[in-house]
């Protein structure tokens, strides 16, 4: 059996939450959009519906940029605690043998 490296298990994670982000942002802005617009006749309609799927996914696309930072942020920020962790463990270690 293959062993899944914590890179591509975090890259995993973090297109899933892409994911799920966008989608909720898209169905918040999009419900907002047409429940403010209140078309009154068919060509209203469509250009509401239109101009909020647009808008929609501008938001998605910003809100996707902002969740992978926060996301990479979190993981450099673990991984230089881990590291630190580590470090002094090592240096416990040492003057233990010492």
């Amino acid at each position: 059996m293959k062993k899944i490296s914590l890179e591509t298990k975090l890259n995993v994670a973090k297109q899933a939450t892409k994911l799920v982000v966008g989608y909720g942002t898209g169905i918040i802005v999009t419900g907002a959009i047409i429940n403010q617009a209140m078309p009154k006749n068919t060509p209203q309609r469509i250009a509401v519906v239109i101009a909020g799927t647009v808008i929609a996914m501008a938001a998605r696309e910003k809100m996707g940029q902002y969740t992978d930072s926060k996301f990479d942020e979190t993981v450099a920020y673990i991984k230089d605690a881990l590291a630190k962790a580590n470090e002094k463990d090592e240096e416990t270690i040492n003057i233990v043998e010492a």
